[in-house]
């Protein structure tokens, strides 16, 4: 007999941050802020979390609206 034994649960983010708007520079764009350490997720087994940000903190966006995507899994 082979026992395999595997997470199948994804983490869930619990804390997410809200909307934020920044002054843009003298070129009218803005870096993206880094939004993972305002994050917080749980997961059903113990271990390291591996956040992405996309787009990624430090990307230059003009003024606008823009869709930032945070994502969160385990090992």
């Amino acid at each position: 007999i082979s026992v395999q034994v595997g997470d199948i649960v994804a983490p869930t983010i619990v804390t997410c941050p809200g909307s934020n708007t920044r002054p843009v520079s003298d070129g009218c764009t803005v870096s993206v802020p880094d939004f993972v350490p305002l994050a917080a997720a749980t997961d059903n087994c113990t271990g390291a979390l591996t956040w992405s940000q996309s787009p990624v903190a430090g990307t230059a966006v003009y003024k606008g609206d823009h869709l930032v995507t945070l994502r969160v899994m385990d090992a």
